[in-house]
């Protein structure tokens, strides 16, 4: 039973930094996609 627990906080954590991770990278795209429009001008 606690090793199941374990097993759930583990999953819990990794999908919080996946989450971080994708927001991240998509924040980076889009000053990416301003930049380029800045570069445009």
């Amino acid at each position: 039973m606690f090793y199941y627990v374990g097993v759930l906080v583990i999953v819990f954590k990794i999908e919080q930094e996946y989450e971080m991770l994708h927001h991240c990278y998509f924040s980076v795209n889009k000053l990416r996609e301003i930049y380029k429009d800045y570069l445009n001008y």
